[in-house]
């Protein structure tokens, strides 16, 4: 395994190790609707980011969102 493999294998969690994902992507990795996620990021509790009409979620702040949710 070269070093590019393991360092995305280390990353599993991330949709295809990819640097942002949609509301849809995020809903249906975390299980949850898509209403939810919206209600989530108007409380703060998830950091979105326009882009033109798309709202985009950092594969990082999934992550983040779950470490901390399920403290």
């Amino acid at each position: 395994m070269n070093p590019n493999e393991a360092r995305n294998a280390s990353e599993g969690s991330t949709l295809n190790n990819r640097l942002t994902l949609s509301l849809d992507e995020v809903a249906q990795q975390l299980g949850v609707s898509v209403g939810f996620l919206r209600l989530e990021i108007g409380r703060g509790k998830i950091r979105a980011t326009r882009l033109g009409r798309r709202v985009l979620i950092r594969s990082e702040e999934v992550s983040r969102y779950l470490t901390e949710e399920t403290r």
